[in-house]
């Protein structure tokens, strides 16, 4: 089980935005990565520590989150996290 837990959100501003959690720490104060695409969050993402430490499923589901993310910034629908 990661250590970690991710919040996607699409911004007003048009920004998609990953917060992550860790859940050993007993502050809740996330890392937060945005930028105007997919590639741009993951991109920062990959320059930190953290993405050590996530499972191959779990990568495997943010990546899938983000591009639900960025398909909502160019369709102006909605986005929910599943």
């Amino acid at each position: 089980m990661d250590n970690y837990y991710f919040l996607v959100r699409v911004s007003n501003s048009q920004k998609i935005e990953l917060y992550c959690f860790d859940k050993i720490m007993t502050y809740n104060y996330p890392i937060c990565f945005s930028g105007s695409n997919m590639n741009t969050v993951l991109y920062l993402l990959s320059l930190h520590n953290i993405i050590k430490s996530i499972s191959i499923i779990h990568a495997l589901y943010l990546g899938k989150e983000l591009s639900k993310a960025e398909i909502v910034l160019f369709t102006d629908q909605r986005y929910i996290q599943e």
